[in-house]
């Protein structure tokens, strides 16, 4: 090998040297989607980082967005990044990525699917504003995992987030509603029924009354309607009464005209 082959061989190993110690400036590498490493040939950090990372909410929903943001502590900055929403919940499906990022300023979509994010420049952040897409179907509790490089030997990865739970679905919460609703109509329903009835044997209850209070209260075709009572059933009427002292009568003038008798 003469003196021009190895100095051709020694530049492009000096090149491959200086891409390897810059790192990569221009977004992870798709290697760095299933542990999170950026392969900088060097150990990563311990936790704490010098960042910050909160959400707009605590639980999320089918169709409703996500903001996650990534903020340098004071005095602090991070050029690198990438990040992920990762399932938490034990079984098949853990550690599994899912959702989508939309791309801002500075960054772009990473990984199978898109969904991860990661930075498409080297310039210093303090700050970033991130939006995460649910997917389709609820996948349980998540939790955005985020590697964040300062510089090429100093970086921390895998700093977890808050746990994102999973929320009620809207069919599911309409579902609720309509049901609440329908319990509330069927429960007003019957008490409508139950004081139609209560009205209806009042009303059919009331003529009796009346005919028990004033027994000489004329009926529908003028007759004078006459109930006879437990008092008037035990008494004798005006003509019987009539026969009853009559024969007294008789039987005291008997017996005067006997004593007579007896005397003559």
């Amino acid at each position: 090998m003469d003196v021009g082959h190895i100095t051709v061989f020694e530049m492009l190993m000096g090149a491959l040297l200086m891409t390897s110690l810059e790192g990569h400036n221009y977004g992870a590498p798709r290697g760095a989607c299933v542990d999170m490493v950026p392969q900088h040939n060097s150990r990563p950090r311990d936790p704490p980082a010098p960042i910050d990372i909160t959400l707009s909410n605590t639980t999320y929903t089918l169709g409703v967005p996500i903001t996650v943001t990534l903020s340098a502590n004071s005095g602090k900055f991070f050029k690198g990044f990438l990040i992920q929403a990762r399932v938490t919940d034990p079984g098949p499906n853990r550690g599994d990525a899912v959702g989508t990022f939309v791309p801002v300023d500075g960054t772009k979509q990473t990984c199978d699917f898109g969904v991860g994010l990661t930075h498409s420049d080297a310039r210093q952040k303090t700050r970033l504003v991130l939006q995460w897409n649910p997917p389709s179907t609820l996948k349980g509790n998540i939790q955005f995992s985020t590697t964040i490089v300062e510089r090429q030997y100093s970086y921390w990865v895998a700093l977890p987030s808050d746990v994102l739970a999973e929320g009620q679905t809207p069919t599911s919460a309409s579902s609720t509603s309509t049901a609440t609703t329908t319990t509330t109509t069927s429960t007003q329903a019957t008490s409508s029924s139950t004081s139609t009835a209560a009205t209806s044997m009042s009303v059919s209850t009331e003529p009796q009354k009346l005919d028990t209070v004033n027994p000489s209260q004329p009926n529908e075709t003028g007759t004078p309607t006459a109930t006879p009572s437990s008092s008037s059933s035990s008494s004798p009427s005006p003509s019987a009464a009539g026969r009853i002292q009559q024969g007294e009568m008789t039987s005291r003038v008997t017996c005067v005209l006997m004593g007579l008798v007896l005397l003559w």
